[in-house]
């Protein structure tokens, strides 16, 4: 198959299935929404700890798995099943870091070590496919567990961030909510 096909210079797309949608489609916004976390987290990996970096190797792939269905063709209980699993994780990742990290009671600056700055991109981008998709699909009972994961991951993107700051002995920086 051919990156070049020339449908684009039309204004169309392909999506997995094969189906036809014009670039301007939510369906494509959010495909290139979650295209654009995909590739933010590929950033981060660049300076994160090799287990960390797998950890976000496979949720690189979640994300594939996400716009699948997004474009209608992935679907079906297996699919949730592994979501609302991976959900899970991440919550359970959450705690683990929260343990270890200082209690946040203010807001904060998404500063710090590389890795941190790449992740506080990553977790913006995340918070974007979160709108996108729930513009696309709705909140309904049906569509939970994959704004559940994507929700999720934001969280753990921040809190990743802060943990790696943490790890890196940086002090996290304060945000203010008065003029100084």
């Amino acid at each position: 198959m051919s990156v070049t096909t020339k449908q684009g210079d039309k204004g169309g797309t392909k999506l997995y299935g094969g189906s036809a949608a014009s670039k301007s489609s939510k369906v494509v916004g959010v495909l290139g929404d979650l295209d654009e976390l995909t590739v933010s987290l590929s950033a981060s990996r660049l300076y994160l700890a090799k287990k960390v970096s797998t950890d976000i190797a496979d949720i690189q792939r979640n994300l594939y798995l996400i716009g699948s269905v997004v474009a209608g063709f992935s679907s079906g209980n297996q699919v949730k099943a592994h979501l609302i699993a991976k959900t899970l994780a991440l919550e359970q990742s959450i705690a683990l870091m929260e343990k270890k990290l200082p209690a946040l009671k203010n807001f904060i600056l998404p500063f710090g070590c590389k890795s941190a700055v790449y992740l506080h991109v990553a977790r913006v981008v995340c918070r974007r496919c979160e709108r996108a998709i729930v513009g696309l699909l709705g909140a309904s009972e049906k569509n939970k567990y994959l704004i559940g994961y994507i929700n999720r991951l934001s969280d753990f993107l921040f809190t990743l961030a802060r943990f790696e700051n943490y790890n890196h002995t940086i002090t996290e920086e304060l945000a203010t909510l008065r003029p100084q």
